[in-house]
């Protein structure tokens, strides 16, 4: 079994390394300079890297206009009620075409007579 060096450095990573550099220098001059440390990096590589770096950066100062929507429109109550009645209207025709119209008025009715037994209030009274 092969030993291995621990007093070794651990391997520098690629970005680590064009990070590392001025940014002054040039990606062709940072991709030969990687080569003498032992790093292949094309030079197109440290422009990906810089440009991540620099979005790193700036990310939360600009929105985006994947991230800025319009606000939605807001209802007034007495609209947003008959866009909740509709709904519910909606539904109960839905439920009533799924179960049978006679079924449909057997569980409405049922419903209405365990309201007015539990609060002796007719729920279609307003």
């Amino acid at each position: 079994m092969a030993e291995y060096e621990t007093d070794a450095p651990a391997p520098k990573s690629k970005t680590a390394f064009v990070l590392e550099q001025p940014s002054t220098m040039s990606a062709k001059e940072i991709a030969a300079r990687a080569k003498e440390a032992g790093l292949e990096i094309a030079a197109n590589y440290v422009y990906v890297i810089r440009n991540n770096q620099k979005k790193r950066e700036t990310k939360g100062t600009k929105p985006t206009a994947a991230r800025t929507r319009a606000p939605k429109p807001s209802l007034s109550p007495s609209a947003a009620e008959a866009d909740v009645d509709e709904r519910v209207v909606e539904a109960l025709r839905s439920a009533a075409y799924i179960l049978g119209l006679p079924r449909a008025i057997t569980i409405l009715r049922d419903e209405r007579d365990r309201i007015q037994s539990r609060f002796g209030v007719d729920p279609g009274d307003d």
